[in-house]
């Protein structure tokens, strides 16, 4: 019997896309390797900075739990506001919590050092705060225009005028911009204008 001979074929790329494959497989095989990390520890960062977000803010309103079931405290305050300016979405709401506690213990200077920190509409309710507790004279009128409290800002306004030609000025302002006003049925039942 006659042995065939074997032939053995050597496999030839077809194409210029084999042939750049074969010649870069480490390469591209160490690409796709960097890409996949790439993306598994962009997850994994995103993941740590939301679950570290939200950590945040459970410790947050635990401690406003706290601080609500009258256990109240300068320290449990200065904590409170130390964890809270810490998150930027929160921070006003913390510094006028803050402010609030920080009044309920009486500490007025603490109040108005801590005001500082509040920024646009916030920087009206802190005012608001610190007018409600005598610590601060606080000019109405720039509120007058664009303000969420402005009936409030009247209603002081006509509180502390010097006169009643002043008182008058504001009510009749007050009655035209906010006529239906529980506040303008009290100055009226009050008589504060006359």
């Amino acid at each position: 019997m006659s042995k065939k001979k074997q032939v053995v074929m050597e496999e030839v790329p077809i194409d210029k896309v084999e042939n750049f494959v074969e010649k870069n497989f480490k390469q591209i095989l160490i690409g796709v390797a960097i890409v996949i990390l790439l993306v598994l520890g962009g997850y994994g960062l995103k993941s740590y900075m939301a679950k570290s977000y939200a950590n945040k803010i459970n410790e947050l309103g635990h401690l406003e739990l706290v601080l609500k079931s009258g256990k109240i405290d300068k320290n449990s305050v200065d904590l409170f506001l130390e964890k809270g300016e810490k998150v930027s979405d929160v921070k006003n709401y913390v510094v006028l919590k803050a402010m609030q506690l920080y009044a309920v213990l009486g500490d007025h200077n603490k109040v108005k050092e801590v005001s500082g920190d509040l920024t646009d509409k916030n920087l009206e309710l802190g005012e608001s705060l610190m007018s409600d507790l005598g610590i601060k004279q606080v000019d109405y009128k720039k509120y007058f225009a664009d303000s969420y409290l402005t009936p409030i800002w009247y209603y002081r306004a006509i509180l502390s005028a010097k006169d009643k030609n002043e008182a008058e000025k504001y009510i009749t302002e007050f009655k035209t911009k906010f006529p239906d006003s529980r506040l303008l049925e009290l100055i009226e039942n009050w008589e504060l204008g006359s």
